[in-house]
């Protein structure tokens, strides 16, 4: 006779998980329904609606950027026009424009850990659903990256708008890390070949125009370059050299 089977025997222990990331302090329920390592972020429900009768909205939690800021204005004007669901990696030049997607409802971020796999799965998104996505990755590494899949969509023909952060150009009289402009990695040069139109915002306030005018041609992928701007220009110099 077989001794009976004791289910204690073969349920793991957890004190003796093996030694990892955060090993010590993970639970069950922290991979629970985890199906790849790609992180969904939406925007937390700082803008639900408190009561029905009431109508007041909760209110957001403090952030630096400006309401006005182009970065806001930008990201609310694509989610108007339907283009609500962003791939991409944050990064210092670029984190405004992550920031104001994570301020504005309705916006929806995919966060994925490599730049090429986000535009790889932005253009998976663009042919399940049929939706234009956005792909939002920083200077230097980010956009080069990012080139690869960007490729493959130009060639798939897959409409997609790509925002490229950068350094600001007119900070210093010389080279800049991460500069991606003429003077540096040349990325429009280097996009040209599989990318429908490229434009550089020049000005805060025509970022919304200049970004909506290349998605009204995204038969392919576009791409507009954002230098660096932690706020809303007070001269035309600032403007000239600052943006999201």
């Amino acid at each position: 006779m077989h001794p009976k089977h004791d289910e204690r025997a073969s349920a793991p222990d957890p004190s003796r998980s093996s030694p990892g990331l955060g090993a010590s302090q993970a639970s069950p329920s922290d991979f629970e329904g985890r199906k790849s390592y790609i992180r969904e972020l939406s925007a937390s429900p700082f803008f639900e609606e408190m009561g029905p009768s009431t109508g007041v909205r909760a209110a957001s939690p403090k952030s630096t950027l400006a309401a006005d800021a182009a970065a806001r204005r930008l990201v609310e004007a694509l989610v108007a026009r339907g283009v609500d669901t962003f791939f991409g990696i944050p990064g210092g030049p670029i984190c405004p424009v992550f920031e104001a997607i994570r301020l504005t409802p309705g916006a929806r971020l995919i966060e994925s850990r490599h730049e090429s796999h986000a535009a790889f799965a932005a253009t998976l998104y663009h042919r399940a659903s049929g939706r234009i996505p956005a792909v939002v990755v920083t200077a230097g590494p980010g956009i080069t990256n990012a080139v690869t899949g960007i490729a493959s969509a130009s060639l798939e023909r897959t409409p997609m708008l790509v925002i490229a952060g950068d350094v600001a150009w007119a900070s210093s009289g010389r080279r800049l890390a991460q500069d991606s402009g003429p003077e540096g990695l040349a990325m429009e040069r280097m996009l040209s070949p599989i990318t429908r139109i490229q434009v550089r915002a020049a000005h805060a306030r025509s970022v919304v125009s200049q970004a909506l005018a290349a998605l009204d041609v995204a038969t392919q992928p576009v791409r507009i370059g954002l230098p660096n701007c932690p706020k809303q220009p007070g001269s035309a110099r600032e403007a000239a050299r600052e943006v999201p």
